[in-house]
């Protein structure tokens, strides 16, 4: 799944020393405005679901009934690209005779998805580990042109190793800053590589400079220690290098977003968000980067069962549809091109779409194409919703052994989805960091499991949880 960034002084931000420039910053002035031409508004497919270049070449007929403008294919070799070594050429082959035997007519805003957990072993500062993740991204690159695809979407969370976070081990006891120009010329580097197979591509990041912008300011400016720290300069160097190249702010917390307001807020702050960026690239950010949204449909309608999301705490099935139907609607209303609609336990392409999904999404679409009002308020039902979903609790913690981080074991809470698995707690990355996030007044108990090993404690156990347990919530295997 998908989850939550950090304003730094300037010589955090530039990487290097700071430049005078004659553009406002984001934010100020004249508003951040989008990239030029006449843009649609449209709704992307994205989750578990994503088809195969086979699949699509066999089923598109029917794919292109469903109410999406675009949908996200995985390649054959998967979709990670850090990797020590290279797939080979001809790996990609197949995808992208698939591709281009395959008779787009409605879905034609599609992407090739590409994923960033990163290899054991992988390091910025290895030209040789570059060189192979540069030779991926340019195969990747060239399958979506294959298949004339617009663009890539880029997925930093890193569900496993993660190649954003810096620590001076990791690096020889090489600076933040030596690291950070190192880590902005490989993005420099990763646009060079897209371009040359895919000029002008639209690169749709989930996490971008509005997470990069909070998370900033929640760390006080303190950049290097935050998890996604060397996003920012790969991010930067994509701006140095862009050529025409579109950057989409997926704005993934739009998962949570409950009212207009929220929406409205969002583009303010997406204006601002260049800030991040050194000042020589905030004329590119006005430029080249363009605001969309994520809608999450497992979490509005509660196909986790999970008091993570508000859908939880919704009354019935007819209040989450519409719920659904005002968060696309507004989605798209705002969005500067594109809607990406998430879902894990729902799949379009087998069939397995909850009633009224549907309609739910058609409905909202074609208000927005006519220029019509959604037509009803949530306030009623949403309110009651939101006070509850507004007092959840978070209880975290690590799982480790030997002192390191254990990602591979689960938390039982005790929440079950539909088919009998947790759905209230996650560990979230290699460090063992685990959250789980139960309802105002919960009581029960926290289990950790992964077979062949014990942990001490066995469990921990809680009785009307009312006040968050954010540290020393923590397991250790024995």
């Amino acid at each position: 799944m998908k989850r939550s960034f950090w304003i730094a002084v300037c010589g955090f931000l530039s990487l290097s020393s700071c430049k005078s420039s004659s553009a406002s910053p984001p934010g100020t002035g004249t508003p951040t405005s989008t990239p030029s031409g006449t843009l649609t508004k449209t709704l992307i497919d994205y989750g578990w679901n994503n088809p195969s270049s086979r699949f699509v070449r066999d089923n598109i007929a029917q794919m292109e009934q469903k109410p999406f403008g675009g949908l996200t294919v995985r390649l054959a070799t998967g979709s990670d690209v850090f990797n020590k070594v290279a797939y080979p050429d001809k790996d990609f082959e197949g995808d992208q005779a698939n591709l281009r035997a395959t008779p787009f007519k409605s879905l034609t805003h599609n992407f090739v998805v590409m994923t960033v957990r990163l290899e054991p072993g992988w390091n910025w500062l290895s030209s040789a580990d570059w060189q192979a993740t540069e030779s991926n991204v340019r195969n990747f690159a060239k399958t979506a042109a294959a298949g004339k695809f617009v663009g890539l979407v880029f997925d930093p969370e890193p569900y496993g190793l993660s190649p954003w976070r810096y620590t001076p081990e990791n690096y020889g006891g090489k600076s933040f800053n030596a690291v950070s120009s190192v880590v902005r010329e490989r993005g420099r580097s990763f646009i060079r590589a897209v371009h040359a197979e895919l000029p002008g591509a639209k690169i749709l990041s989930f996490w971008f400079l509005t997470l990069l912008k909070t998370q900033l300011e929640e760390a006080g400016g303190a950049l290097e220690q935050a998890d996604y720290a060397l996003l920012l300069p790969f991010v930067e160097g994509w701006f140095d290098a862009a050529q025409g190249e579109t950057f989409i702010d997926g704005t993934e917390n739009s998962y949570y977003f409950l009212s207009e307001q929220d929406f409205l807020k969002s583009k303010d702050f997406f204006k601002s968000a260049g800030s991040v960026l050194s000042s020589e690239n905030w004329g590119k950010y006005a430029s080249s980067a363009s605001l969309g949204y994520g809608v999450y449909l497992d979490g509005v309608l509660n196909l986790w069962a999970s008091p993570r999301f508000v859908g939880f705490y919704l009354k019935n099935a007819d209040e989450r549809l519409k719920l659904l139907e005002h968060n696309v609607y507004y989605s798209l209303k705002n969005a500067d091109e594109y809607v990406w609609v998430y879902g894990e336990n729902a799949d379009w392409w087998k069939g397995k779409v909850p009633a009224g999904l549907e309609a739910a999404l058609v409905s909202a679409r074609d208000k927005v194409s006519a220029g019509q009002p959604l037509g009803f308020e949530i306030v009623g039902f949403v309110d009651g919703a939101k006070v509850e979903y507004d007092r959840k609790v978070d209880i975290g913690g690590r799982v480790t052994q030997g002192g390191q981080g254990l990602s591979s074991a689960k938390i039982l809470s005790g929440f079950n989805d539909l088919e009998g698995k947790e759905s209230a707690c996650v560990v979230y990355n290699d460090l063992g960091n685990y959250d789980c996030v139960v309802p105002y007044g919960w009581s029960g108990t926290l289990t950790p499991t992964l077979e062949g090993v014990t942990f001490t404690p066995l469990e921990r156990s809680y009785s009307n949880v009312v006040q968050p347990w954010t540290g020393e919530q923590d397991f250790s295997a024995r």
